[in-house]
């Protein structure tokens, strides 16, 4: 039987995104607190315009730190 997206979502809860203009720390910061390894990148539309990876994140992160 197939399942609909929308009931994997609790009510109460706004999916979780960020815009292309945002911190790769802040895109870090969410993905461990919801425990995440992607993350939708939106534009101001809320459009989905790619996702991020937590990989790709951290390595952007760890480049601005050397």
């Amino acid at each position: 039987m197939p399942f609909i997206i929308q009931n994997l979502i609790p009510e109460t809860q706004n999916p979780i995104s960020i815009t292309d203009n945002e911190t790769g720390q802040l895109a870090l910061s969410l993905m461990i607190e919801h425990d995440f390894s992607q993350l939708p990148v939106v534009d101001e539309n809320n459009i989905v315009q790619g996702t991020g990876l937590f990989h790709s994140f951290l390595n952007a992160v760890r480049l601005l730190v050397v």
